[in-house]
């Protein structure tokens, strides 16, 4: 007790430290391990009541001491987990400088693993002590093996951080880093809040769904003429290639019925392959959503990731407890039970037709820039370009495909995916994107530029300079990949600074945001405060409408508001 004290102490005093928890299948902390150098370091376990209650409470408080000692940095793997767990769990606010090993990684190669296991391997010489998290576990081990391993980890995570930490200054990636660490508390407080639901309406939907599946279902069976399992891959292949004797569908060297499949057999007049979409689509969205497991106190939480996808979007999953769901792709039919608390509103702000708009100045086509600069009508004037009549007599149907152009093809896809995606035929599909690129021709010239870029030093950079290096294999699928990256990080790094923005800024205690959707942000406000209101959202739109230089040009991408009770 008094050396795990001193310890404490000692790192306190030090103003640099590495930690690390390792939990137990009660979501209990077993062991926190400190450590300041690679030889100095410390786990304190927690494991079957080690202390007295009153020993414990010493230690948790001098603990958060050091965690939340803002002039004491701390050093980890993931600290996103760790820092979300210890408020949860432990009323621990970490506070301060936070050097993440992963984020670090996330942003040198995006393309790379970021586990610690990979970062260990990779950046140390340190012999491989991974697979000890998993031994400890066997009956008749001994704890003190799982302690070490714990220790390892913080260890190991300082010696890599410092290696991490040259790289980025040698490639000049700090203001990259700072950037993604400035939407840390954020994200924290975010992942903490959440939002409320309306749970008795989302159990109403819930039957309904369960009711409209078994309908679906009955077709499906007397369509077959006997009772077929969507779900079954086995059923699915012997009723469509063998009873039916449609020519096999593949994934790699395998045969398969999944989606794309059963859409191809669609195509071909099968009205069975639509019913097992129906189906499939209606127990993911239950299964996905209207199954979620909720906190105890009726909230939608999830766990966000600042470096979970190769552009700098954001990523979310269900929260570390097993409860909330991915926030990022949360459907229509599901966002109506999404409430206010009591006594507020919803607004959302959205950046409109951001990625299209800066494809435009970004692959600087001239009929793009003249769409977004007299503010035409978009889906309409690309119709109007691809099937060369005037605005005015461009029909639904036309405009239509034109959106569907215009969400589609910035990104070179082909005409077979455009065709099987968006449910054209072939023949349709081809002239189509044949037609979209003759009304844009800087669209290929750009995607030339960034080959030819990636060709030089396969590093790309957005609008505000951001770097990122692509080191997948060189062909399609990475050129697609670095397509993308310029309009979509561009777009993120705006949203993401309106949300550090926001949080730090003093709108607070009437604003709160709960949840951000790669172009646009989702905030709650005290209903009744008009003043404060309108106050809050000319804020936050000035912090979404930033100039973006780009070619030699600014541009803004315009902020659409909305705000509800749902």
């Amino acid at each position: 007790f008094h050396e795990a004290l001193a310890y404490l102490d000692m790192v306190k005093k030090s103003k640099r430290v590495a930690f690390d928890i390792e939990c137990n299948g009660a979501l209990e902390v077993s062991c926190i391990s400190f450590a300041v150098s690679l030889s100095d370091c410390m786990s304190i376990p927690f494991y079957k009541s080690y202390w007295s209650l009153e020993e414990e409470v010493v230690i948790w408080k001098a603990i958060a001491g050091i965690l939340g000692d803002e002039k004491v940095e701390k050093i980890g793997q993931n600290l996103m987990f760790d820092i979300a767990f210890l408020m949860k769990k432990n009323d621990i606010i970490t506070k301060g400088v936070i050097k993440d090993t992963m984020v670090a990684q996330g942003i040198l190669y995006p393309d790379f693993p970021k586990g610690l296991d990979f970062l260990c391997s990779y950046y140390t010489e340190e012999p491989y002590y991974k697979d000890e998290g998993k031994i400890w576990k066997t009956p008749g081990s001994d704890s003190r093996q799982f302690w070490t391993y714990n220790a390892k980890d913080s260890a190991t995570t300082l010696e890599i951080w410092d290696v991490l930490w040259e790289q980025i200054k040698l490639r000049k990636y700090e203001e990259a880093y700072a950037n993604t660490m400035r939407i840390f508390n954020p994200l924290l407080f975010m992942q903490a809040y959440g939002i409320r639901a309306d749970r008795k309406a989302l159990e109403e939907t819930k039957i309904e769904v369960e009711a409209h599946i078994e309908d679906i279902q009955r077709d499906l069976d007397k369509m077959c003429g006997k009772p077929l399992n969507p779900n079954s891959n086995k059923q699915c292949q012997m009723y469509f290639y063998v009873e039916k004797g449609i020519k096999p569908y593949f994934n790699g060297d395998s045969i398969t019925t999944d989606d794309k499949a059963m859409q191809r057999i669609a195509r071909l007049g099968h009205k069975e392959a639509v019913y097992i979409q129906e189906i499939r689509g209606l127990v993911k969205l239950k299964g996905t959503y209207l199954d979620i497991k909720f906190d105890e106190d009726s909230r939608l939480r999830c766990s966000y990731n600042p470096v979970g996808t190769t552009t700098s979007r954001l990523s979310s999953s269900k929260t570390i407890f097993g409860t909330g769901t991915n926030f990022q792709n949360i459907p229509s039919e599901f966002r109506a039970f999404l409430k206010p608390d009591l006594g507020s509103i919803l607004i959302e702000v959205d950046k409109v037709q951001a990625e299209w708009i800066a494809v435009a100045y970004i692959s600087g086509d001239a009929n793009m820039i003249e769409v977004v600069e007299k503010k035409m009508d978009t889906h309409i004037r690309t119709a109007s370009l691809m099937f060369d009549i005037d605005m005015e007599e461009v029909t639904p149907e036309l405009r239509k495909k034109g959106k569907t152009c215009n969400h589609a093809l910035n990104y070179d896809m082909g005409y077979k995916g455009f065709a099987l995606t968006y449910g054209f035929r072939e023949v349709e599909a081809r002239e189509l994107v044949k037609r979209y690129h003759a009304a844009y021709p800087g669209i290929r010239l750009w995607h030339e530029k960034v080959q030819n870029q990636l060709s030089s030093d396969r590093t790309l950079y957005n609008c505000f300079g951001r770097p990122r290096r692509f080191l997948e294999r060189w062909g399609d699928t990475l050129w697609k990949s670095a397509y993308a990256y310029n309009p979509q990080s561009t777009v993120v790094q705006v949203v993401n600074t309106a949300m550090w923005k926001a949080y730090d800024s003093k709108l607070l205690p009437y604003l709160y945001l709960i949840g951000q959707v790669h172009d646009s942000l989702l905030c709650q406000h005290t209903y009744g405060k008009m003043d404060s209101l309108m106050h809050s959202i000319r804020k936050i739109v000035e912090y979404l409408d930033i100039p973006i230089p780009c070619n030699g040009r600014v541009f803004v991408i315009p902020t659409e508001i909305k705000i509800g009770f749902d």
